[in-house]
């Protein structure tokens, strides 16, 4: 059982208030919220760097699609990974390996067909650590925890990405 659900003997339904209670789950959604958001400004920021440099909308759309096409890629080859590995070693290693990309990403002159490639790259190692994150989730909160703190990270990376297309 998780911590919270140990503390709650009413019959009460679980609260906002009940999922946020705890600590981890409230760090790692917190960290969530500011990846998806570094995310969506990567992705419009080479979006727009694209359209800058060569003027194509095609080739724009092609630097947007990569950023989005690979979720698909990485769902199906690497989101098992949590399964196999031990899942903070999962969550931990696709960020370095996202960190050590967007890092090459910002050298100067680097050029756009590397750009998108990286980017492209990058996004691969979002949905293993999804999974790592949600299967964490089973650890730390329990039953109509587990439900309304998954909720809670779905549809705040939805709120997320849906703030960043109006800007």
């Amino acid at each position: 059982m998780g911590p919270v659900a140990q503390q709650r003997d009413d019959a009460r339904p679980v609260t906002y208030r009940d999922v946020f209670a705890v600590g981890e789950f409230r760090a790692l959604w917190s960290a969530q919220v500011l990846s998806v958001i570094g995310d969506q400004f990567a992705r419009v920021a080479v979006t727009l760097l694209v359209y800058d440099r060569t003027g194509s909308s095609l080739l724009a759309a092609v630097a947007f699609a990569a950023s989005v096409v690979p979720i698909f890629i990485g769902g199906i080859f690497l989101a098992g990974l949590a399964d196999r590995i031990p899942r903070r070693s999962v969550m931990i290693g696709c960020d370095l390996i996202r960190l050590a990309l967007v890092a090459v990403m910002i050298l100067p002159g680097m050029p756009v067909a590397a750009l998108v490639a990286l980017l492209f790259v990058l996004t691969v190692f979002g949905p293993p650590f999804t999974s790592a994150r949600t299967a964490i989730y089973t650890d730390m909160l329990d039953g109509e925890q587990f439900m309304l703190g998954n909720a809670i990270t779905i549809r705040s990376e939805e709120h997320t990405s849906e703030l960043q297309s109006h800007h």
